[in-house]
């Protein structure tokens, strides 16, 4: 009895070939040793890149804005009606009155008020992207700072259209030799 190959190999690429929409940060990470690829915004007081503490790498941002917000921005190209997990890892040595929040396209989606100290802790949202989504990181930080680091931005996997159209294909392949595997044994 002879076997195909053909449905596993298909299956291989299948599984290989299928991938998930992209959308990234230019410089995540601070490791420019500045704010390259981000906008900032509002009161920049107090708003600078550190060696220490770092989440990872060599640099951080770090705010200790007094009164109102620093904004910082990127407008990334994801694809749409994908969903996302956007955000970052803060720390915060403390003290009130402190505010740290994320906004898509203006809207808040995120608010968390007078944090208690703590080390790096990730903080992230979802959202549904349009084609086109500014994601803003905002910063309060009265007495003291938070800092910032390794901004990120993640899709769910989702195959790609033409990655379905092929599974498709293959599954009705693999349908077609079973039918024809069938009628050669009388089974």
């Amino acid at each position: 009895m002879r076997r195909s190959l053909v449905p596993i190999a298909t299956i291989t690429v299948l599984l290989i070939g299928t991938g998930a929409a992209r959308a990234d940060f230019v410089n995540p990470g601070f490791e420019t040793g500045n704010f390259s690829g981000w906008t900032l915004s509002g009161n920049t007081d107090f708003v600078t890149i550190v060696t220490s503490p770092v989440h990872s790498g060599n640099f951080a941002a770090e705010f200790g804005t007094i009164g109102s917000l620093t904004f910082l921005s990127q407008t990334v190209s994801d694809t749409a009606g994908v969903t996302y997990t956007v955000g970052g890892w803060l720390q915060n040595d403390g003290g009130t009155p402190n505010e740290f929040d994320i906004e898509v396209n203006g809207v808040t989606r995120l608010d968390l008020l007078n944090l208690p100290g703590q080390v790096y802790t990730q903080e992230s949202i979802t959202f549904v992207g349009t084609g086109s989504d500014t994601i803003t990181f905002s910063f309060r930080q009265d007495p003291a700072f938070f800092h910032f680091d390794d901004a990120f931005i993640t899709a769910s996997a989702v195959p790609e259209p033409a990655s379905l159209a092929i599974f498709g294909t293959a599954l009705a392949g693999i349908g077609l030799l079973r039918r024809s595997r069938r009628r050669r044994t009388g089974g």
